[in-house]
């Protein structure tokens, strides 16, 4: 019953022109919420455009109002991806109470919200952040129980890098002459005791939270 309302604008759009459609989806009374398809053009101020939103119609969970909530602790959308891979771990019943979970990524809609969401309560996991600067890696990497790889780098994770048993998720893309490639060769089934691949894995999964989102804006 969700029905869907798409704005498509050129590749030259300036942040200007994407805010004014922003606004207009703000105070569109038949919109109960929205998203600002990413990546934005080159050029665009991805902060300025995000907090344009309505928080209130921010159905990615991504506006610094919601991500603030998340920070505290309070009742807030959670962002789609994370949600995304909390909702399979949990449906595949991972331990994640005191578990290492290394999430390779920063970035703001993946790898940030998704280290503060698996380090609060009632979850309490045991979370590192690593990113370009981390000077240990491999050897993080192979401590942890849970891996979730969000970095872009096509098939870096290779099974001889992680612990036998380990739960892998996949969440990185690039964009290869055979198609869509992942963060983390598809062998690592071998070694591993979960593996959430790319793509077919979290993907799926976050169309599904967003619309989750959609249904919690609405009632």
């Amino acid at each position: 019953g969700i029905k869907s309302i798409k704005v498509n604008l050129p590749a030259t759009a300036n942040t200007g022109e994407i805010i004014k459609v922003v606004k207009d989806l703000n105070q569109n009374t038949e919109c109960t919420g929205f998203i600002v398809q990413l990546p934005l053009p080159s050029g665009v101020n991805f902060e300025e455009v995000l907090s344009a939103m309505d928080p209130n119609k921010d159905a990615d969970g991504l506006h610094p109002v919601n991500l603030g909530k998340l920070v505290l602790g309070a009742k807030s959308l959670v962002p789609c991806t994370p949600k995304a891979i909390l909702a399979l771990l949990n449906e595949y019943k991972i331990k994640l109470s005191g578990s290492k979970v290394l999430i390779i990524g920063r970035g703001a809609t993946v790898g940030r919200p998704l280290s503060i969401l698996l380090s609060q309560k009632p979850i309490n996991a045991t979370v590192t952040l690593a990113h370009s600067a981390t000077t240990n890696l491999l050897e993080l990497i192979k401590e942890a129980d849970i891996v979730i790889a969000a970095l872009g780098s096509a098939h870096f994770i290779k099974p001889e890098m992680v612990k036998p048993g380990a739960v892998l998720i996949d969440v990185g893309i690039t964009r290869g002459v055979t198609g869509l490639l992942g963060d983390i060769d598809p062998a690592v089934i071998k070694v591993a005791s979960y593996f959430a691949p790319m793509p077919g894995g979290v993907g799926p999964m976050t169309r599904a939270m967003l619309l989750s989102n959609v249904i919690e804006l609405a009632n």
